[in-house]
């Protein structure tokens, strides 16, 4: 029986965080982020200001709230579809975001929303900090089971 994170589509608790690790190593390439758009609390949020659940995103304009600056996202895996539009509409309105995700290239999302839009790098698998197994209780220290895409939306060479 295999342990670890498993996919399971609509099932995401949205609640694992991205390592500081390759918070770093993004903010090195892209520079700092400002606003994290999918936080679920102060201790989870990987810039300065971020977005609860509560506040809900993809009700917000990132645009505006970014005004030039960085905008992070770690969207909750169950539904990418959303998320993914909504920062290629942002991206029409001047917003520059980083979307990380499973890299499902098969998705109509990742065709309708990725390919066309954004510059995307392939980041392979990574171990996600605060992932709890929901039988256990165990904090998860195995690698996400699926290779994982970081899209860049907004203008290009400003790297």
């Amino acid at each position: 029986m295999a342990s670890g994170p498993t996919i399971k589509r609509g099932k995401s608790s949205g609640d694992i965080w991205t390592p500081w690790e390759f918070i770093r190593a993004v903010e090195k390439k892209f520079g700092p982020i400002a606003i994290d758009l999918a936080a679920s609390g102060s201790r989870s949020a990987k810039a300065p200001r971020w977005v609860t659940p509560e506040e809900d995103s993809l009700k917000q304009d990132w645009a505006t709230m970014l005004d030039g600056g960085l905008g992070w996202d770690n969207c909750p895996f169950g539904n990418i579809g959303p998320w993914a539009k909504y920062h290629a509409e942002q991206m029409e309105r001047g917003a520059r975001t980083l979307l990380l995700v499973p890299a499902s290239v098969g998705a109509n999302w990742y065709w309708d929303y990725v390919e066309p839009c954004a510059e995307v790098y392939s980041v392979g698998r990574m171990i996600f900090d605060n992932c709890f197994d929901r039988k256990t209780g165990q904090l998860v220290s195995t690698v996400y089971p699926k290779d994982l895409v970081l899209c860049h939306y907004g203008p290009t060479g400003w790297a």
